[in-house]
């Protein structure tokens, strides 16, 4: 009975889920995903062409070491032979590193630590050298009261302030950095300054060797921060600047004696010592270094117009300055530093990778005090495609960098330029970043955008640089010709198109294929450019405060305000005229 009852009862029917299930089960699904592309791991980064740019030398793990490929470039064809900065320290030093960063540098180039101290060169702007100068001045100071004062000598007040000296607060130590940066760029002699003088005497031995330092070949001064293996990020050859930028400071100073004391070729010598540390330090792969040497042959290319027009020289010193003029060349500064950039830029994406990126964010997002920023170091980005997305934009500089003309380089650079800006401006609105957290590609392609225009966008802009150096290399050529002619037929030509033909084949020309613009002059001449207005504004310059090569700069206030009255508006030439001042104490 139980068994035909148990038949006969019909099962319960099944409970269908409700809609509020299926729809809380989906809340709960896309709330795991949104989190976990948001803060969930990054992907792996593929090491490739694409990505990583390059596939070795890799790190322990599995990652481009990114900085001994950098070294490895900087290494490349350097011995202890041939490397000028073997030379350099041992005349030098390295007084700003520590005792621990010496020895690595000092180990990686080959250097007994014990021969940077042999002849330790002093500073040029040392305070022992500027304590001797300030000593002169206070004494010259006192020799002048006399004589005013019928034999009497100034107050007790006049003693040296060696603090003020130290910390270079007081009006006397500008003055005395006044009295030195006067002597790295106009002639003067022994009795003009003899605490510079006897300075340069007493460090002849150092000086010296910087000289045939400049002689080597090679130029390898790694940053201690890449030699000791603690550190992933690549730093920039700041030593080498450094050390490059003191050698060229105390050898135009000497050069200026030199040509002061009616030494031409002894000038030379040492002139073309700084010609060759600025094409030297031309080989650091950096954009940085590469600037920082077309800063110095700009200062060479200037103390080369005094030493042609001023020194006297004989036509056979005219003619080796313009056979090394020719031989020295810088290479082209964006072209060649794209490699090391890029090189930069991928590392500083690897970086982003493992320290989050907002340091690098604040460069370019205009509000750089939202704190949100922060909130980007603890989300997910995919490297890989910030990866691609830099490299494609370097690859398409790289393409420009290969046109034929200038012109087209330029269009292009700039072209991309805007781009940049474009991208970069978009990359930056705080809408796109909220939507960017639904999408891990979408926030990556943004970050990929910021990192570019800060980077690349830096490298492109150099290009005024690269121009002013063509252009300054061009005119000291084209006035060591001009002053050749005169040297040899004992007055300057009447037009460029006169030059002798062993002098010149043809008549100079400006970085955009232009002739130079030539007037002799009574006593001189002026040689310009026409800048980018296209316009013969007669050798003047507006914004640089140029009137007919007459620079304001080199003038007292009074001068200079009536020189400036006279410029035509909108003026752009880039000039030189001949003569240029006399050295004039501060």
């Amino acid at each position: 009975m139980s068994e035909q009852n148990s038949k006969s009862t019909p099962p319960l029917p099944r409970k269908k889920p409700s809609v509020w299930w299926y729809l809380s089960g989906f809340i709960a699904l896309f709330l795991a995903w949104f989190f976990y592309q948001l803060f969930g791991p990054s992907p792996a980064i593929i090491v490739s062409k694409e990505t990583t740019y390059i596939t070795t030398p890799l790190r322990p793990d599995g990652l481009p070491d990114y900085e001994k490929y950098v070294l490895d470039l900087m290494r490349e064809g350097v011995t202890s032979e041939n490397n000028a900065a073997v030379s350099l320290v041992e005349a030098m030093g390295l007084t700003d590193l520590s005792a621990e960063e010496l020895a690595l540098v000092c180990q990686e180039i080959g250097v007994p630590q014990a021969a940077t101290k042999a002849l330790s060169l002093t500073s040029l702007y040392g305070s022992e050298n500027r304590g001797r100068i300030a000593q002169w001045m206070h004494q010259k100071t006192r020799d002048d009261d006399a004589v005013t004062n019928g034999g009497t000598t100034g107050s007790e007040n006049s003693a040296i302030d060696s603090d003020s000296l130290a910390t270079g607060r007081s009006n006397e130590d500008r003055a005395i950095y006044g009295i030195i940066e006067q002597a790295e760029s106009r002639s003067w002699t022994t009795k003009d300054l003899p605490p510079l003088a006897t300075w340069l005497v007493s460090n002849s031995d150092s000086l010296d060797l910087l000289v045939q330092a400049c002689d080597r070949p090679k130029y390898y001064l790694p940053p201690p921060e890449m030699l000791d293996n603690q550190s992933e990020s690549i730093a920039v050859a700041l030593v080498s600047v450094q050390l490059a930028r003191d050698v060229a400071r105390s050898l135009s100073a000497r050069t200026m004696w030199h040509l002061g004391e009616n030494r031409p070729a002894e000038a030379w010598l040492n002139l073309r010592a700084i010609h060759r540390m600025s094409r030297l330090l031309a080989q650091q792969p950096t954009l940085v270094g590469r600037l920082i040497a077309i800063a110095i042959s700009g200062i060479a290319d200037k103390l080369t117009i005094t030493l042609v027009t001023h020194g006297n020289p004989t036509p056979e010193l005219l003619t080796a300055i313009k056979q090394e003029l020719e031989s020295l060349s810088h290479g082209a500064l964006i072209r060649d530093s794209l490699e090391a950039e890029r090189i930069f830029m991928l590392n500083s994406v690897m970086l982003a990778r493992s320290a989050g990126p907002s340091q690098l964010l604040r460069f370019t997002l205009s509000d750089t005090t939202n704190p949100a920023i922060d909130a980007l170091d603890i989300i997910s980005f995919d490297s890989n495609i910030v990866l691609r997305s830099c490299n494609r934009w370097v690859d398409r500089a790289e393409t420009a960098a290969k046109l034929t003309t200038r012109g087209e380089r330029i269009t292009a650079y700039s072209q991309i330029v805007r781009d940049l800006e474009t991208a970069a401006e978009y990359a930056s609105r705080r809408s796109l970043w909220i939507t960017g957290a639904l999408n891990r590609s979408g926030r990556s392609s943004l970050l990929a955008a910021n990192i570019a225009h800060l980077m690349l966008g830096s490298v492109l802009a150099s290009q005024p640089a690269e121009d002013r150096a063509i252009r300054s290399r061009s005119m000291v050529r084209a006035a060591v010709e001009v002053s050749l002619v005169r040297a040899t037929h004992g007055e300057y030509p009447a037009s460029l198109a006169n030059l002798a033909s062993d002098a010149a084949e043809l008549v100079p020309v400006d970085e955009n294929g232009r002739p130079f613009l030539y007037k002799r002059l009574e006593e001189g001449f002026l040689l310009y450019s026409v800048g980018e207005n296209g316009s013969d504004d007669g050798g003047s310059n507006e914004s640089a405060g140029v009137l007919e090569g007459h620079s304001r700069d080199l003038m007292n206030q009074e001068a200079a305000e009536a020189l400036l009255s006279k410029i035509p508006p909108g003026a752009d030439d880039h000039s030189i005229r001949i003569p240029g001042p006399k050295f004039k104490l501060p």
